[in-house]
């Protein structure tokens, strides 16, 4: 068993495609493998950070006394050697024998791409495998099923928040899945309320709150200050801008349940939201007029018009507009 699984891990290995969860997912076994029950030493080239073919193929022959097997992984490999760098890039490839050595290419290029003659020399020696996109139609399928496969609570209003701060994203949404999965105990099952409240901090969604409750209130000082606090903190204005205009949504919505009968998980069912929103978001409703309505609304058109400026010292100063000007 173990020399069948040694053989599946030999040779070259070219990542290709823009689904990071599955790639990295991958990625992780194939190290897992190679690696059982020996002595690894593993090396990471990022081919943005002063890359060359000549130093890459060094890093995959050199050879230690000290530690028998190499995993050598050069990441971010999207912009194509020059013609001679390439012509010796495949010569090497084609060439490269080594059992106790395991190169793994990453690319978040398609295959159609990717240089059509580095990829058909891989195929030859080694395995190229793509990790397709994943289209918006099954996005919330998928990311439910990638929580739960690890070990996370799968509920609508954590799926649609990870997918409003990423988008396609799939980079973002791995990272925040595996901070999630980070946060709590390793073998602990998160439930869903857990990992909302920590995603949404870690989101500046609480400064979203803050954001639309200065608002409403027309305190203009208080609505400018987290604002700033936002851009500061880096967040990405795409990604706060989808919660800002999810929030916004779900506050028009909870307005009409709010001095209903209803219980707060009868409101929340209706309305879409969890328990930590609500919280969040009736303390805002009850100091709401119209007034405050059409407001919040025009905050939100303007805001989207500002995303679409490049420069995000334009972005804040036309916000910051905004807010002096309507509050």
């Amino acid at each position: 068993m173990k020399k069948q699984q040694e053989k599946q891990t030999k040779g070259i290995y070219l990542l290709l495609g823009e689904n990071e969860i599955d790639k990295s997912e991958f990625l992780n076994k194939l190290i897992h493998d190679f690696s059982y029950n020996r002595n690894v030493e593993k090396v990471v080239i990022n081919a943005l950070d002063d890359f060359s073919v000549d130093n890459f193929i060094a890093t995959v022959r050199y050879s230690s006394l000290f530690v028998p097997y190499r995993i050598v992984i050069l990441e971010n490999f999207d912009k194509m050697p020059n013609k001679s760098d390439k012509e010796k890039l495949v010569s090497f490839l084609r060439e490269f024998r080594n059992d106790n050595t395991l190169v793994i290419i990453l690319s978040s290029l398609t295959p159609s791409r990717f240089d059509r003659l580095i990829s058909d020399t891989i195929q030859e020696v080694g395995v190229v495998k793509t990790f397709w996109k994943v289209f918006e139609f099954n996005l919330h399928n998928y990311v439910s099923e990638v929580l739960s496969k690890n070990g996370i609570e799968p509920s609508k209003e954590l799926v649609e928040l990870i997918i409003a701060r990423n988008g396609q994203n799939m980079s973002g949404i791995a990272e925040d899945i595996k901070y999630l999965r980070s946060y709590f105990q390793a073998n602990e099952y998160v439930y869903a309320d857990k990992a909302l409240e920590l995603l949404s901090q870690k989101s500046g969604e609480s400064g979203i709150f803050d954001l639309i409750g200065a608002i409403v209130k027309g305190d203009k000082y208080k609505a400018i200050l987290v604002l700033n606090q936002l851009f500061e903190k880096g967040e990405e204005p795409f990604g706060f801008g989808n919660i800002l205009f999810s929030q916004v949504r779900k506050i028009v919505k909870l307005r009409k349940f709010i001095d209903s009968n209803l219980s707060e998980e009868e409101i929340c069912k209706k309305v879409g939201i969890s328990s930590f929103e609500f919280k969040n978001l009736r303390r805002i409703v009850q100091n709401m007029d119209s007034r405050r309505i059409k407001t919040l609304l025009r905050f939100v058109v303007e805001f989207e018009k500002a995303m679409r400026s490049a420069d995000d010292t334009i972005k804040l100063a036309t916000i910051e507009k905004f807010i002096i000007n309507s509050l």
